[in-house]
């Protein structure tokens, strides 16, 4: 089991490092009464893949619901959505997965939904930095804490070499969740179009 855990552990690791490091969130205005925007509705689930330069594909699912004006810029407002409103799916392995993590739900984390002001624009989707959660084979329901253990992920290592490098990448991921934690960060090389758009109730 603690094997199995350390696993799943080390497929998130490889997860987060290949989305977060080198990325900065956002923190916009927050919305206030004085604003008068209302809240929106996704009418149902809204699939959509995002490629990676190292080669891995994800699909990410967004959940359906209401989600509230958090905040906004001079281009647009942010609405954030339930806890666990974002599911990431692994559909392509590459070196930075390994090939067993295909097919498998790796994440659920906190998420909201970006809409330009202009309607000729599409929506994008963020999530909240650290509420990332990874999840464990056939435990969906049941999260691990994103911050990583150096102890586990070292244990994986073939070599003294390879546990160093596993310990600075630990470092550097807990370093990025802690420093940008509670702030916005779109879903990188997310696929645009006007299906997001369409599917919002105002």
């Amino acid at each position: 089991m603690c094997i199995k855990s350390s696993f799943f552990k080390l497929i998130f690791l490889s997860f987060v490092l290949s989305i977060v490091v080198g990325c900065a969130g956002t923190a916009p205005r927050p919305v206030t009464t004085q604003d008068n925007i209302s809240s929106i509705t996704l009418e149902e689930d809204y699939l959509f893949r995002a490629d990676y330069f190292t080669g891995v594909v994800y699909e990410y699912t967004l959940s359906s619901g209401v989600y509230e004006a958090v905040g906004l810029d001079s281009k647009g407002v942010y609405y954030q959505g339930k806890s666990d409103c974002l599911t990431t799916k692994v559909i392509e392995t590459s070196w930075v997965l390994v090939e067993s993590a295909k097919g498998k739900v790796v994440s659920i984390s906190g998420c909201g939904i970006y809409l330009p002001s202009k309607a000729n624009k599409f929506a994008k989707v963020f999530s909240v930095i650290g509420t990332e959660k990874a999840i464990r084979e056939g435990e969906i329901g049941k999260a691990v804490s994103p911050k990583a253990s150096t102890t586990s992920f070292s244990s994986q290592a073939n070599t003294i070499e390879g546990g160093v490098g596993v310990g600075i990448g630990v470092g550097i991921v807990n370093a990025v969740i802690e420093a940008e934690k509670g702030r916005y960060l779109f879903v990188r090389n997310q696929q645009l179009s006007d299906k997001l758009r369409k599917k919002l109730v105002f």
